[in-house]
């Protein structure tokens, strides 16, 4: 037996609304699951979409600054600052060399260089770089391999 708070009328089990005063007396087993699942859901719904949207922005803010042109650009100086690249180097063209984006930070350009080491001496190499981007400006070497070829 259950009680009317209003009207202290005594009512059967399950009464789910005084026939005098209309009070609701308690909600259905159905409305209290969805009504904890809502409260224990929502939240965690809303959390994950927030992770998905700042994933989101984060990617395009760093894709954004970063282009395949730019890539290249930023391989050629890797290329050229290394050991093995003596006097001048020629490259192939944008158009000529892979770039190929590896995620939103990494990159990786593989194409020809051209080097001069003496007058008359010709050089052609194959290289391949691997490029990390940090989102700042700044773009790091984690691969570098050259292949001569005669």
């Amino acid at each position: 037996m259950i009680k009317c708070p209003d009207c202290a009328i005594h009512l059967t089990d399950g009464t789910a609304q005084c026939p005098f005063c209309k009070r609701v007396l308690s909600r259905s087993t159905l409305a209290r699951r969805v009504g904890l699942a809502v409260v224990i859901l929502l939240p965690l719904m809303v959390v994950g979409l927030i992770a998905l949207a700042a994933r989101s922005i984060e990617t395009r803010v760093l894709w954004g600054n970063t282009s395949p042109s730019v890539a290249y650009k930023a391989a050629m100086e890797y290329v050229q600052s290394a050991p093995g690249m003596k006097g001048a180097v020629n490259f192939s063209k944008l158009e000529e060399t892979v770039v190929e984006r590896w995620g939103p930070t990494r990159w990786r350009i593989s194409g020809f260089a051209d080097t001069q080491p003496a007058p008359g001496t010709k050089v052609h190499n194959l290289y391949s770089c691997v490029l990390r981007y940090d989102g700042k400006g700044r773009w790091d070497v984690e691969d570098l391999h050259f292949e001569r070829i005669e």
